[in-house]
């Protein structure tokens, strides 16, 4: 007796590893590119299907929910926000949201800190006078930048990280 697994469509490329652990346990649909299905093919692609791996581009709504039928049982989204489906129509239906959230809060600070660096030194000024071929030679002044060591930086942020209360005590300190 075999015993049928649930259809998962997929609806981008994933890292690697991601596709393949997937199909021990489902039959898998998927878009594997990085641009966005078009919205026809992903309302054929997800019909008849248990399961729906989008991201951000793509609209999960009504349309998309019937096109799935009533054996959709979970959207699970590539992303932290959830704006492009119809969560009321998912619950409606039956069918269980997921994200990802926080999955982006380290990444986020890392890129903020890059970022200051970047500024700092006057990286990207040096980037790009390095890929214009522009003569050069060491000097005192040349590209100098700030050094930050001994420097003071305030943050002020309203992040996922931080959350509402944290941002609302810091402003009233």
């Amino acid at each position: 007796m075999t015993t049928r697994h649930p259809t998962i469509v997929i609806t981008r490329r994933l890292a690697p590893g991601i596709v393949e652990g997937l199909a021990e346990s489902c039959q898998v649909r998927q878009h594997d590119s990085d641009v966005p299905m078009s919205r026809a093919a992903l309302l054929d692609s997800a019909a008849g299907s248990g399961a729906l791996l989008s991201t951000l581009a793509d609209v999960v709504d009504s349309e998309l929910l019937d096109a799935a039928g009533p054996g959709l049982r979970i959207v699970a989204t590539h992303a932290v926000g959830f704006h492009n489906i119809d969560i009321p129509a998912c619950t409606a239906r039956g069918v269980i949201v997921t994200n990802t959230p926080d999955v982006l809060t380290d990444a986020t600070a890392d890129l903020a800190w890059a970022l200051l660096l970047a500024a700092a030194r006057r990286v990207g000024e040096g980037e790009r006078w390095i890929r214009a071929g522009k003569p050069w030679q060491w000097a005192p002044t040349f590209l100098l930048g700030r050094e930050l060591r001994g420097a003071t930086l305030g943050i002020i942020a309203w992040a996922a990280s931080a959350g509402p209360s944290h941002a609302a005590a810091a402003a009233s300190a």
